[in-house]
């Protein structure tokens, strides 16, 4: 993906950007919602993915940057 070396699944990807589509549709909102994944590159092909959406308001992070923190999904 990009200039980058980190890995990246464009399946995993698109599964969750339309997980958490699904999500919405449910009655949550994006701000409850975070995703995490463990590479760097997936972040930012989720970031790509989920903006193309409209889910700009659904937190990514990579593992090791979210600890400490919390959400409902």
């Amino acid at each position: 993906m990009g200039d980058t070396s980190s890995k990246s699944n464009k399946h995993e990807a698109a599964f969750i950007t339309a997980l958490c589509a699904h999500l919405l549709r449910q009655g949550y909102v994006q701000s409850q919602i975070t995703v995490l994944a463990t590479y760097v590159g997936q972040v930012i092909l989720l970031r790509k993915l989920m903006k193309e959406g409209g889910l700009v308001n659904v937190h990514l992070s990579t593992v090791d940057n979210y600890q400490g923190e919390e959400n409902d999904i």
